[in-house]
């Protein structure tokens, strides 16, 4: 896998330090996506979600807090966490902070010894970040979550790649040929393609409710993009 942290730690120096989207890799051929396009992506996260204002929210994989700051106007507290110590400068920094949020530099599988016995939280994001993660580690990685949770908590796994769609997203043969080479290299950043039923078995396993969303046709991510609403109910 790529070392992410000194992608994004890279990356950020060099965007612009305004540039908050692009920071985080939310572009279409390498520009930020639209206002539109992202306060469609904020109105879907909330809904799959079901926020409110009694909920304390986990962000894992935060970056530099640029969804997590929109959020903290439906729900109680956020804890954002993020591998990038760059990225989580800008968000402790940036005009987009908020008093309702902190923000914690970290590996989410290290969470026990990041969060302590903060604990409770009713609803947990990881927005575009599972395909940073081998299939192997999404056992631990739910099971780590879940010990941070309510008894009854929503988590939304968000923007994950299908590998059911893997060829719209490389759909031509240069494209292809690139994703190859990248994979054999282990400099692809797409990271790991996710199959649904995967994804589903191990929810399964520990009695966890697991359905999924399509992104919506014209919207950031549409053709090979999934979301995975998980839920544990008392």
């Amino acid at each position: 896998m790529v070392d992410l942290k000194r992608f994004y730690n890279e990356r950020v120096n060099e965007t612009s330090q305004s540039d908050y989207l692009k920071q985080v890799g939310h572009t279409v051929n390498g520009t930020a996506i639209s206002h539109q396009s992202f306060e469609l992506l904020i109105s879907n996260i909330t809904e799959n979600l079901e926020l409110n204002s009694d909920d304390k929210l986990l962000d894992l994989c935060c970056g530099n807090g640029v969804i997590t700051a929109r959020l903290a106007q439906y729900c109680e507290t956020i804890q954002g966490i993020d591998l990038s110590d760059e990225l989580i400068n800008i968000a402790n920094l940036s005009q987009l902070h908020s008093e309702k949020i902190s923000f914690i530099t970290g590996d989410i599988m290290q969470l026990d010894d990041i969060l302590d016995d903060n604990r409770g939280y009713s609803k947990v994001l990881m927005f575009g970040a599972l395909q940073h993660f081998e299939r192997n580690q999404l056992t631990e990685l739910l099971d780590i979550t879940i010990k941070f949770c309510a008894p009854e908590f929503t988590l939304l796994l968000g923007f994950i790649p299908n590998i059911s769609k893997r060829w719209r997203f490389y759909d031509t043969l240069n494209k292809k040929l690139l994703y190859l080479y990248r994979r054999l290299a282990k400099t692809d950043v797409m990271g790991t393609w996710w199959d649904k039923q995967y994804i589903f078995d191990i929810c399964e396993q520990r009695q966890l409710k697991c359905e999924f969303l399509d992104v919506e046709v014209g919207e950031y991510g549409y053709p090979y993009r999934f979301h995975a609403v998980i839920k544990k109910s008392v």
